[in-house]
Formats: C-alpha cells, structure tokens, sequence
C-alpha cells in the first residue's frame, strides 16, 4: 500500500510515516457540525482517548456502548442528590461525551463507519440525556423532598424526546454529512444540529460544581419543551401547507 486512502500526501515511504499520518488523521477526525465547545474542549479529549482506543481491539459500536454504560452510570450518582454526587455524575458525563466522540473517531480512522453504527450512536446518546434528566429530577427530589423536581425530571424527558421523535431523521442525516465533509462549512448551524450536540454537559457540570443544579433541570425543563412545542408547530404546519 503506497498511500493511505485520500489524498497523496499521504504517501508512505517508510514505517515511521504510519505514525505520521495517524497523527494527521487524528487531528482531522472531527465533524463538519462540530460545535464551538466541541471544537476547543470535547475534540482535545477524545482524541488522546482515541489513540489508546485505536491500540484495543473494540471496535466503534463496542465504543459507543462503553459510552452509554459511563453515562448511565453518571445517571446513579445524580439520582442520590447530594452536591458530591452530583459532582461526580457530572464528572462521569463529561467522559461519556468524550468517549461518545472517540466511536465515530475511531469508525473514521479504521474506515469502519455505518449508518447502523451512527443510529446506535444516537440512540445510546440520547438514553443517556433521558437518563440524567430525569436522575437530575429525582436527586433533587431525594435531596428536597419537593415534588416539583419530580414532574421538572419527567418534563426535561418528554420534552428532549418529542424534540428527538421530530429531528431524528434529520439528525441522522446531518451526522452522515457532517461525518462525510459534505457539509458546507460556511453554514451556521441549524436547530438540528444545537439539538443534536453536546454542549448542555459543560453548563450542568459548572452547576453541579457551584451546587445549582437546580437551575439546570429548571431551564431544561422548560426550554425542552418550548423546543417540542416549536418544532410540532412547524411540523404541522408544513404538512398543512402540503396538503
């Protein structure tokens, strides 16, 4: 093999231009909808994950699972309550997302993508968003004894999955451009994309570590289902206009 598949200057001429270019390709692993937090904080961590992962013999889909396991994990701390699990949780969650990205780093770079692979990858990701919502609501609950934290729990779910339910076909999509650089670079992001990032996690962890997150799951609740309620308007009426 004289070159590795994509352009010519990846030539390899001798063993040490293997680690060359796998540097190369590990710099350039991201995605073309990558967001600003995902640009400078969750890439730089993935990808020293991904070197080890590219050292194990998991295979992308392994990964993802691995991902959803760390964040359902996550999940149990926050559903305790206390200012210290909530940290902890948090903690976990932030290395759900890093390690979610490592899957589709690893699938690129071992030239093993599939939109099965990417389905799963949404999905588990989204589990895990449910997951914490809702253990958010409940730690609250457990730590309160107020019931409104209860009802901000579920509301943050059904909010986030009605939002999924309508985008999710567009958000498979944008992840298969986006993971093909067919994206236009120049195009601001859509409502499918900020649904479909990872962003929230640096806000709830900054609100667990200042022991607010209280004020998370308020905004989540809310704005998720403010979100729906826009994204069913639209959704109607655009059929409407069809017909």
């Amino acid at each position: 093999v004289n070159f590795l598949p994509g352009k010519n200057s990846s030539y390899i001429s001798k063993p040490e231009d293997f680690l060359i270019q796998q540097k190369n390709l590990i710099q350039s692993s991201g995605l073309g909808n990558d967001s600003f937090m995902d640009k400078t904080i969750t890439r730089f961590f993935s990808r020293q994950l991904t070197r080890l992962f590219l050292k194990t013999p998991l295979s992308p889909n392994m990964i993802t699972i691995l991902s959803l396991f760390i964040g359902l994990i996550s999940a149990i701390f926050f559903i305790q309550g206390t200012h210290q699990n909530n940290m902890i949780g948090a903690g976990l969650l932030l290395l759900s997302a890093w390690v979610d990205c490592t899957d589709g780093e690893v699938a690129r770079l071992k030239f093993l993508e599939s939109k099965i692979g990417g389905i799963l990858d949404i999905i588990c990701d989204n589990l895990v968003h449910f997951a914490v919502f809702f253990a958010i609501g409940m730690g609250l609950y457990q730590s309160t004894g107020n019931n409104i934290f209860v009802l901000l729990g579920a509301l943050a779910v059904f909010g986030s999955l009605i939002s999924f339910l309508l985008l999710s076909s567009s958000i498979i999509d944008k992840k298969e451009m986006a993971s093909a650089n067919t994206a236009d670079p120049k195009k601001k992001n859509t409502l499918t994309d900020t649904l479909a990032n990872r962003d929230f996690i640096y806000f709830l962890f900054f609100m667990s570590l200042i022991g607010r997150v209280d004020v998370f799951i308020y905004i989540t609740a809310f704005g998720s289902n403010i979100f729906a309620a826009y994204l069913t308007y639209s959704k109607i009426k655009s059929t409407l206009r069809v017909s």
